[in-house]
């Protein structure tokens, strides 16, 4: 596979089923890189026993390899390194460009073969891969990457309590909601990788909630239907029947005009949550209609939104649920402890019990090394992920319990606040998207993380958890950062220029002791000297305008964008005042 004239690296893993073709090399571009593509099929020692057939066979339909799978093996260029990301390793970018070239061949298997059951390669299908790296067709070093192994001990049941309560539904005939299995439908589809298809069907669940749940309700009431669709200008069904016009206003009309008929209740008053909607309605109409496929992160922040629309606006209203009965503190409670296997310190109790219930989410713990490719494993908003009615969090075993205890509480907090409306950066549509777009996101998150830092380490303090303590290893890695020899100052025009102010202004006022802000700002001096002054210009501003509320946030990020000379195309939104803040002003959006 390698060339002995130049150096190569070979991305090596296996497929969840056989493509019959030929061993012969493939060429195939991805993003202008050149890679090159080999398949060899593998035939199983033993065929899986369920199919209870045994002899020489194959299966016109191998979804899942029970017969036969094929390993890929794909040849990348190191004089053509593909792009990445800030806090991404080498190894990940190389695993996703591979991923990629094989989805590129798969679809036109696919279109050549008319066969509707191969699927495109989702990264979470990727077990294991193997990366060689060869100069002059010698191996020069082998990496073994396995990013999404989540074991766990075998699982016993799912509880006592959980198990009665599901016997008893099922006992008493309880129908599921078809509305949130779809939701979970769509959840399983963003999980393989399809997020144009976890779009559609989040929104068909919302529309079909909504139209069971009003159609319910107003019969309840004895309401005429006939007035009730006049009045939200809908078809027979209460779904979308007046075309490609109407697609978008049909459901925003039913979450306004139905749900304040049907429980007085409307969901405009929860701006943040309206505005999110509105995207969503606004992507799913785009995969629908124009065949736009969203990224995955498009796709989740979609579903998050119409999670949070199915369980504070439409789950009451469908008749003769009865959903299964959940302790999300004491599940999130015992899941943390036994991730710790030691018992969580009462500060960290504390939290929980006040947070969990205000976010709805289980706490759901993984090792730092299954962090999957698009988080960002540098910063610690990188390290939680919100999805469905679960958060994510993935600990470092390398730190101490108290870190991880801390790290734990500030990802509540910061969710919490989110949650509550605090504000957020965005990055605008019209940027490309992919690798053109990232730099953005990266500094859009890291504004957001870092003024949201400062009323998170006040709530931290309160809660008398070693916020000095945790800082002070902090400053000890910018320390050997800074201090390396090998550390070149980003240049003006690369996203790291522009998030590094705003890291070390989080750093500064995470920390207690005088000494060792002054020993930062020393070092900042030393290997940042054409950043100095702005970001004592974002300490001065951030000193003088507070951060104890969500107005004196979003006057804050609006100063950061302005000391860090953003461009308009980053945006700061405020969703209580439903404005969008550019350089040059505030506008209504």
């Amino acid at each position: 596979m390698s060339s002995g004239t130049e150096k190569t690296v070979t991305v090596d893993f296996d497929l969840p089923f056989a493509v019959h073709i030929s061993s012969k090399p493939l060429n195939v571009d991805v993003e202008g890189v050149k890679c090159v593509l080999r398949f060899d099929k593998v035939q199983r020692d033993s065929v899986d026993p369920r199919l209870g057939i045994e002899g020489n066979f194959d299966l016109l339909e191998d979804r899942f390899g029970w017969v036969r799978y094929s390993k890929a093996s794909i040849s990348i260029p190191l004089s053509q390194p593909p792009p990445g990301l800030a806090g991404t390793r080498t190894e990940e970018w190389l695993v996703g460009i591979a991923i990629s070239a094989v989805n590129v061949f798969l679809g036109h298997y696919r279109d050549v073969m008319n066969l509707s059951w191969i699927r495109p390669v989702s990264p979470i299908e990727v077990w294991g891969a193997e990366i060689n790296y060869f100069q002059n067709g010698l191996t020069t070093r082998t990496v073994s990457y396995r990013p999404m192994h989540q074991l766990c001990l075998p699982i016993a049941g799912i509880g006592d309590e959980r198990e009665q309560i599901l016997r008893r539904r099922v006992q008493e005939s309880h129908h599921p909601s078809q509305w949130k299995l779809l939701l979970l439908d769509a959840e399983e589809a963003l999980n393989r990788g399809d997020a144009r298809l976890a779009v559609i069907l989040g929104q068909t669940a919302i529309e079909g909630a909504v139209s069971e749940g009003l159609v319910y309700t107003f019969h309840k009431r004895q309401l005429p239907l006939k007035d009730v669709r006049q009045k939200l200008q809908a078809g027979k069904a209460l779904s979308y029947e007046e075309g490609v016009k109407k697609a978008r206003a049909s459901l925003l009309s039913k979450l306004t005009e139905g749900l304040n008929l049907a429980n007085r209740t409307s969901i405009k008053n929860d701006l943040a949550l309206w505005y999110d909607c509105d995207v969503a309605n606004a992507t799913r109409v785009a995969c629908v209609h124009y065949g736009y496929f969203p990224s995955a992160k498009e796709a989740r922040k979609v579903l998050n939104t119409y999670w949070r629309v199915y369980r504070e606006y439409l789950e009451k209203l469908l008749p003769d649920q009865k959903t299964l009965e959940t302790d999300y503190v004491g599940e999130s409670i015992n899941a943390v402890a036994q991730a710790f296997e030691q018992p969580l310190s009462k500060a960290l109790s504390d939290i929980i019990r006040e947070v969990v219930p205000i976010l709805q989410k289980r706490l759901v713990l993984h090792h730092i090394s299954s962090l999957p490719v698009h988080l960002d494993k540098e910063g610690t908003f990188g390290q939680a992920e919100a999805q469905g009615d679960l958060l994510l969090i993935w600990l470092d075993p390398g730190k101490g319990f108290d870190d991880n205890q801390a790290f734990i509480a500030e990802t509540l907090i910061h969710f919490e606040l989110l949650s509550k409306g605090y504000p957020y950066a965005k990055v605008a549509e019209s940027l490309p998207f992919e690798q053109g777009r990232a730099g953005w996101e990266a500094i859009a998150e890291t504004l957001t993380c870092a003024v949201l830092s400062l009323p998170i380490n006040d709530r931290l303090r309160k809660a008398k958890f070693a916020v000095d303590t945790y800082a002070m290893e902090r400053l000890e890695a910018t320390r050997r950062r800074l201090s390396d020899p090998s550390y070149i100052e980003p240049r003006p025009n690369e996203a790291r220029a522009k998030t590094v102010p705003l890291e070390v202004m989080r750093l500064y006022f995470s920390l207690e002791s005088s000494m060792a802000k002054q020993e930062l700002l020393n070092l900042v001096a030393d290997r940042l000297a054409n950043y100095t002054k702005g970001i004592r210009r974002l300490i001065e501003v951030i000193q003088k305008q507070g951060h104890s509320s969500q107005e004196e946030c979003v006057q804050l990020m609006v100063e950061c964008r302005n000391c860090l000379l953003l461009l308009d195309s980053c945006l700061v939104i405020d969703p209580q005042k439903r404005l969008v803040y550019y350089s040059s002003g505030p506008r209504s959006y």
